[in-house]
């Protein structure tokens, strides 16, 4: 896959029930579940599960990894990434950014 891919969310518009908050939750594994309800207002916590499925979306899409399999890491300076395994052949330089603006 050449190029590159680039989402973009209005979060301030997602007005999720209850159920579909759930839902979306239950997508994260426990921990990634814990860090993104740690904040304390709800747009932070949109912001941040956002985040953490479009992370995983997108790996999930350019490196063929099943969902379940997707480990996400930080560098020391806090920045994601993808850091199982994966056949990279096709997307040697394979690399991410996320980026969060609140309005």
């Amino acid at each position: 896959m050449d190029g590159c891919i680039r989402w973009a969310v209005n979060t301030a518009a997602w007005q999720p029930t209850p159920e579909q908050w759930a839902a979306v939750l239950a997508c994260l594994p426990a921990d990634e579940q814990a860090k993104c309800l740690r904040y304390k207002q709800t747009d932070d916590q949109k912001r941040a599960v956002v985040s953490q499925l479009l992370q995983r979306a997108c790996i999930v899409q350019v490196l063929g990894v099943a969902w379940q399999q997707v480990q996400l890491q930080r560098t020391r300076g806090s920045k994601p990434f993808y850091g199982g395994p994966a056949n990279r052949q096709h997307v040697p330089n394979f690399n991410y950014n996320v980026s969060h603006e609140a309005s």
